[in-house]
């Protein structure tokens, strides 16, 4: 008890000081200070308020997120089922959506992405010390991996995707199986793998899908070696692995049993594998919004003349990162070529070969894909965080022998100005991001953005008052959940900005799963003219119906209640982005 004590403040300093570097890295990069700085959105618009949506479905359904239950407050006239879009992640959204109950949905995200960093940060430098780096590097590694330009540039719009902390110990495990040893039933090693696997397999998909193809690799290794133990080891923390996806993906299987499966629901196809796997080339190519000059133009004119981009610019691991895996690839080859010393450097080289051979463009994922006729997993360029987090690893355990050599005072010196310009290095400088429709910068779209929700709170706290609890309100255009696409203008799970700011007092219509009954419904009432529309969304119990005006011409709504008759009457949003038709109460 008393040595982990003592360990405990030996290692607490560090990463305390490494965590909160990295948590104001964030902070400086989004310029999120105050607690009212997170009630603002990162962004709000296409995959953002698609978090925001299954936040507040998190919330709304409580212990029923975890089981796929119905939500009744969307998808009317009738209760949303998303059994037909898997969801792995569901405990992740669950927390958030507690946590939203006091924080508000747009804060309870903006604090679980700042989360994620820290947790990142954390979780890798856990897994450097444990295999003995010291902690200077451990501390830089921990950064680097934590404040990473994956973390950065995929932001809340790929929040199930930036929660990537539980790679770092799944990367552990892979050392331990890829080792000549390998592990034993029983040991403390193998309780720790099966747990560091499972709990990636209930939190993202993707990469729940890499570690279980490393530790297919792990156990073939070990069969080649009659290493049976070990196999049988590997085979079982495999096992846990997709156990825990299974569980994850339960409710998803038993709403097939009783659905019949939705062909429509989501749509993958082989080319969108090429377009989104994994380009080896971005991993050292920096963003346009990289805060050194040369380096902004060079990734400029990359983004201007690359024939397919992808995900681009987020698979870039950064300038120490990137000169590290560099490095661990030639290391590697030359340990494996008997050039040098085995060990850690040929186990990651072997890993990091693989993953690239999966998943590029073109790669055996792409293959397997194409001869199968299923395509589960599309933007394999997301192993890039496997990548960073095996190149500052060994960064790590490559300067350990010169920083043993080293007073501690150097060594955290060096260590510690590594640290600052990997954190300065790998932020983005957010005032050269001009990506937004017409050209305009990060900074104007945050406060434009910050004017809309609270425009949007404004308007659904009047529609709340204004109408019964419970009555239905229809949402055009007609988006079908999930990944409709755009409708003129109007971006993907536009419709969820208003939801996510509600309070269990009306059902929304959008969120109906596409290709369901309840989504051929309102595509039906879309093409209606007015009275007869409303006389059918009267008997379903709706009361009103919000137009998303960027998708239409000015007046729409107003010519809408015109021509339904008399007793309609027209609210308009602050911002102007919604308008809504107010049925005549019943006589």
């Amino acid at each position: 008890m008393k040595r982990n004590l003592g360990r405990l403040r030996r290692e607490a300093p560090p990463l305390v000081v490494m965590a909160t570097l990295v948590a104001l890295t964030w902070a400086s990069t989004f310029r999120i200070w105050t607690p009212t700085d997170f009630t603002h959105p990162i962004e709000y618009y296409a995959d953002a308020n698609y978090q925001l949506g299954v936040i507040q479905s998190a919330r709304d359904r409580g212990f029923g997120s975890l089981i796929g239950a119905e939500n009744p407050f969307i998808g009317a006239p009738n209760a949303a089922r998303w059994t037909d879009f898997p969801l792995s992640d569901d405990i992740v959204y669950f927390g958030l959506g507690f946590l939203s109950r006091f924080t508000g949905t747009t804060a309870a995200l903006n604090l679980g992405y700042l989360a994620a960093a820290v947790l990142a940060a954390v979780a890798l430098y856990l897994v450097a010390r444990r295999l003995r780096i010291p902690a200077p590097l451990a501390s830089l590694a921990g950064a680097l991996f934590g404040a990473s330009p994956f973390i950065f540039y995929r932001t809340v719009h790929h929040f199930n995707l930036v929660s990537y902390w539980p790679v770092a110990p799944c990367i552990l495990t892979l050392t331990w199986v890829l080792s000549r040893r390998g592990l034993r039933v029983g040991e403390r090693r193998f309780t720790f793998a099966c747990i560091s696997t499972a709990i990636v397999g209930v939190h993202n998909m993707y990469y729940a899908n890499y570690v279980f193809q490393l530790l297919a690799l792990g156990a073939a290794f070990q069969l080649a070696r009659a290493n049976w133990k070990a196999f049988r080891a590997t085979a079982l923390i495999a096992a846990a692995l997709v156990a825990a996806v299974f569980l994850g993906n339960l409710d998803s299987a038993i709403g097939v049993y009783q659905f019949g499966r939705n062909p429509t629901a989501t749509h993958r196809s082989i080319g969108e594998t090429l377009l989104y796997g994994l380009r080896p080339l971005e991993l050292v190519v920096p963003s346009p919004h990289h805060r050194i000059g040369l380096f902004s133009q060079g990734g400029a004119r990359y983004q201007a003349t690359a024939p397919v981009l992808g995900e681009f610019p987020s698979n870039y691991l950064g300038i120490i990162p990137g000169l590290a895996f560099i490095a661990m690839m030639f290391s590697g080859l030359r340990a494996t070529l008997g050039m040098g010393r085995r060990g850690a450097s040929s186990r990651f080289l072997v890993v990091s070969l693989w993953l690239c051979f999966i998943a590029i463009g073109g790669g055996l994922m792409q293959l397997s894909q194409m001869v199968l006729g299923i395509v589960a997993f599309r933007s394999n360029n997301r192993a890039s965080i496997v990548l960073l987090g095996l190149a500052v690893l060994y960064l790590g355990r490559a300067l350990a022998p010169a920083l043993r050599r080293c007073s501690p005072r150097i060594g955290w010196a060096l260590a510690g100005a590594a640290i600052v310009f990997g954190l300065w290095e790998q932020s983005p400088d957010l005032t050269k991001k001009l990506t937004y429709p017409g050209g305009v910068g990060h900074w104007q779209m945050r406060e434009r953005w910050a004017k809309a929700i609270v425009s949007d709170e404004h308007f659904v706290e009047t529609l709340e008052r204004e109408l019964p609890v419970g009555s239905a309100v229809l949402q055009l255009p007609a988006f079908g959940f999930p990944e409709h696409g755009e409708i003129g203008p109007v971006y993907d799970y536009e419709h969820f900005r208003l939801y996510a700011v509600s309070h269990q007092k009306l059902r929304w219509s959008y969120g109906a799963m596409k290709g369901r009954p309840e989504n051929a419904f309102q595509q039906e009432m879309a093409q209606l003219p007015p009275p007869a529309m409303v006389g059918r969304l009267k008997a379903a119990g709706f009361g009103a119906v919000v137009f998303a005006n960027a998708a239409y011409g000015p007046g729409t709504a107003q010519a809408f209640a015109q021509q339904a008759g008399a007793g309609f009457r027209v609210l308009t949003a602050e911002a102007g982005d919604f308008s809504v038709v107010l049925f005549p109460p019943p006589n």
